[in-house]
């Protein structure tokens, strides 16, 4: 992600009705600077108009019974919700002060975000698996965008504000250095500690201004405890680690309600 002075970021929200909106925005503001655009993304899977035209979707009511789902009523309800998001999504950046534009993407869900991911320098995705009761966004497996275009990728899996801690899984060479200074960058904004997960076989010192935690096996499971113990707010992972392979990180986004950047 470019991050010269004279380069205002373009940052993609894509929006979940169920998480906290302020605190999906602020994660952006802290990952780019308040210099930054903000696109509220609002995803209508063309999928679902397809399944509801084909009139072989049926849902259950809450009676247990079933009906056919026809007549235009999934479309309806999705025109209302993002009319909904809108106006939630511009009153929360309105009252941020951060330049801000809202955009409907129409299309199979996760190749949507992705098109339009290339033309960003990052993308923020709210997830409230907690509060929705599922762990996906809107069912998408969200973790197969974690290779888009070499853009940045914030999952904001729980309360922004939450989380005392920037964790870092460490790169090698010139990429170390810059997923370094993105995590003092993220850490300065919020006020929060630096600390680096060393793996097994890592004996060197903590790098400047970070605090070194020593892990048994870098496995999705032992990243999560280590999160949990360190009360992090971010995980940021290089999108080289072993970690950022879709199917790894998949794990890891279920094992932890911690927030994850890919960088």
């Amino acid at each position: 992600m470019a991050t010269g002075s004279n380069h205002r970021l373009s940052i993609a929200v894509a929006l979940d009705p169920a998480a906290p909106l302020e605190s999906v925005l602020r994660s952006a503001l802290s990952l780019a600077g308040p210099s930054a655009t903000l696109i509220g993304v609002f995803v209508e899977d063309t999928e679902t108009a397809e399944l509801e035209r084909s009139r072989l979707a049926r849902e259950v009511t809450t009676l247990g019974e079933t009906r056919s789902i026809g007549g235009g009523r999934l479309t309806r309800q999705l025109a209302v919700r993002s009319r909904a998001v809108r106006l939630s999504f511009e009153r929360g950046a309105t009252s941020l002060g951060v330049q801000h534009s809202f955009e409907v993407l129409r299309g199979p869900g996760i190749e949507s975000l992705r098109r339009r991911l290339e033309q960003l320098d990052a993308l923020v995705i709210s997830r409230a698996h907690r509060r929705a009761g599922v762990r996906s966004w809107y069912g998408l497996p969200v973790h197969r965008l974690v290779g888009s275009a070499g853009r940045m990728v914030l999952f904001v899996q729980e309360e922004w504000s939450s989380g005392r801690r920037v964790v870092l899984l460490p790169a090698a060479g010139g990429r170390g250095a810059e997923t370094r200074a993105l995590a003092r960058r993220i850490a300065a904004a919020e006020g929060l500690e630096a600390v680096v997960l060393a793996g097994p076989e890592q004996t060197q010192p903590a790098p400047a201004g970070f605090r070194s935690r020593q892990l048994a096996r870098e496995t999705p499971a032992e990243v999560a405890a280590a999160l949990g113990a360190e009360d992090a707010r971010v995980l940021i992972v290089p999108r080289e680690h072993a970690l950022a392979a879709p199917a790894a990180f998949a794990e890891l986004l279920r094992r932890t309600d911690t927030s994850i950047l890919l960088a």
